[in-house]
């Protein structure tokens, strides 16, 4: 099944953010190709700032989280940044144990 996908920018911390919405409950991985393809693609094509909204996320293992590293540092190598939008509480989790919640930043926008 096609990853559904919608954008729209906003603006935080006065930086304007292409927001990403992950319409799909689960970062596993037959969705991480389609995921990475879109991420690359953003940064690739000047949007250096992303939020990747993950409010209907509800699972994620270590394979998405590398994408999302990988992206990030992408994005920094670029002076850009990638934040994780509106993650619940399961998942916002996943990113403690890992230590990766030192490393993103986490906004909500709801």
């Amino acid at each position: 099944m096609k990853m559904e996908l919608q954008t729209k920018e906003i603006t935080i911390e006065d930086n304007n953010y292409k927001v990403v919405y992950l319409q799909s409950d689960s970062l596993a991985l037959t969705k991480l190709p389609e995921l990475k393809e879109i991420l690359q693609s953003e940064i690739n094509n000047g949007n250096k700032y992303l939020g990747i909204d993950m409010t209907e996320v509800t699972t994620m293992n270590s394979s998405g989280l590398g994408i999302l590293i990988n992206c990030l540092k992408v994005a920094k190598d670029n002076k850009g940044n990638i934040k994780i939008l509106n993650a619940s509480d399961k998942i916002r989790n996943i990113f403690r144990i890992t230590k990766l919640d030192t490393v993103f930043e986490f906004s909500n926008t709801n």
